[in-house]
């Protein structure tokens, strides 16, 4: 496991250390964590303890967990954030079986690649490793733990779990109902995510407003219209640079509103990354179009792809084309017939099919009116 430099604890003022899977962060981890940085004079340990994916749903590898704990504490100086895999340990395998946690690997595995990177000093001394020992506290909630751990000759502070029942597994069966109990960086992984797509002038970004505003939820829109506005160019000019801009400006723009401290655990888009792709492909096929075929194959489409990857949702809206295409002076108005957008939300449907979302998709083709009230009860139904 790589790590990155963080400030060193003062190890002889004693150090509390919390461990655990951290699938999420959440409150009662962090009543563990403040109170070692309070009772503690060195400040706390955190160790990211597991492996890839080991609670289910969502996949979080322990890099990515490693990734979101120690962004949470990025600017506090007296907790220091590592990580401990049991694959790279070898004790993976006694994860699945009660009361067969080997704690002398996983001590001998805290002081050797945890304690001496923050601190040289135990690896080349072994009687200040024990003078170190002496100084740690072990912060947890399980009454298990804690005894493990004086029988070996560590001090513990028990948390009494009365005080915050909750759970990674509550949050993890029902994260809308816990969302206040999650830390902010696991965010994008709980999310419940809903992306309203089709072609152009289907009402999607009037949709997607008016679903944000009515359940107060954070929402985006296509970013790329900013970008047109502000370099004043046409869709007949758009290069590969201009898509690879588009492609990471909504990948960014949506990750931003996942992380906002407005999502209350749903989040509503009217543009990604397949929708950028859509078009991009499209364009390519026009020979009127500044980007060409082997701009879009061998530049757009394997980065469209990559984010396409990284991007998570839960539920598809797709309008399909109807009614009058309108002109609004930003649009480009060659591919404003029914007969253009039908090509175009063809290879919406093909590209879908190709990143498996397909099953997540459902068809809105009636009134504004309806389709409202269709995205409106699908997020009353899982608990907006």
């Amino acid at each position: 496991m790589n790590y990155i430099y963080q400030e060193p604890l003062a190890f002889d003022k004693g150090v509390g250390v919390v461990l655990g899977s951290f699938s999420p962060l959440h409150k009662g981890h962090l009543d563990l964590i403040y109170q070692a940085k309070k009772e503690c004079m060195g400040g706390a340990l955190v160790v990211v303890c597991g492996y890839d994916n080991d609670k289910g749903w969502p996949k979080m590898t322990l890099k990515e967990r490693y990734q979101m704990v120690r962004q949470y504490f990025r600017d506090d100086p007296l907790v220091a954030v590592y990580a401990l895999s049991d694959d790279e340990m070898g004790i993976a395998e006694y994860a699945t079986r009660q009361n067969e946690w080997q704690w002398g690997i996983w001590l001998d595995h805290l002081f050797s690649d945890v304690i001496a990177t923050n601190n040289p000093s135990t690896k080349e001394n072994p009687v200040y490793k024990e003078f170190v020992a002496k100084q740690l506290t072990f912060y947890t909630g399980e009454q298990s733990y804690s005894d493990d751990l004086q029988a070996l000759g560590y001090k513990t502070a028990l948390l009494n779990r009365q005080l915050n029942l909750i759970s990674g597994t509550m949050i993890r069966e029902n994260p809308i109902r816990y969302w206040d109990e999650i830390a902010w960086t696991y965010h994008r992984k709980f999310s419940h995510n809903i992306l309203i797509t089709g072609t152009a002038s289907e009402g999607k970004t009037t949709l997607v407003e008016d679903i944000g505003r009515y359940f107060n939820l954070p929402y985006s829109f296509e970013w790329a219209r900013s970008y047109i506005e502000k370099h004043m160019i046409g869709d007949w000019e758009f290069d590969a640079r201009d898509f690879l801009a588009f492609l990471t400006g909504q990948y960014n723009y949506n990750r931003d509103c996942l992380e906002s401290p407005h999502n209350n655990g749903i989040f509503v888009s009217d543009t990604d990354c397949i929708v950028t792709k859509m078009y991009a492909k499209y364009y390519a096929m026009d020979e009127d179009m500044a980007l060409t075929m082997d701009e879009y194959l061998n530049i757009i489409e394997p980065v469209a792809d990559t984010f396409i990857k990284k991007s998570h949702w839960d539920k598809i809206f797709m309008v399909l084309p109807r009614g009058q295409f309108v002109d609004d002076h930003t649009r480009y108005m060659k591919h404003s017939s029914i007969k253009a957008r039908e090509e175009l939300a063809s290879i919406l449907l093909d590209e879908l099919d190709k990143a498996g979302l397909r099953d997540k998709v459902e068809i809105i083709d009636s009134g504004y009116q309806s389709n409202f009230n269709r995205v409106k009860n699908y997020i009353k139904e899982i608990g907006g």
